[in-house]
């Protein structure tokens, strides 16, 4: 079983533990957010480009 890693920082998450994973809204590829970076509104890209807050 692959894990998910935080797109900005690179840490392995646990969604519902104030992470979470959710679909580019370009591409659809699956995006996963640590609550620490989500907390602080670092900004992610996907590999697409799309730029999120």
């Amino acid at each position: 079983m692959e894990r998910t890693r935080c797109i900005t920082c690179g840490s392995y998450i646990e969604v519902g533990r104030g992470a979470t994973e959710f679909a580019c809204p370009d591409c659809g590829k699956t995006i996963g957010r640590c609550s620490r970076c989500r907390s602080q509104g670092v900004t992610y890209r996907c590999e697409c480009g799309f730029l999120g807050p």
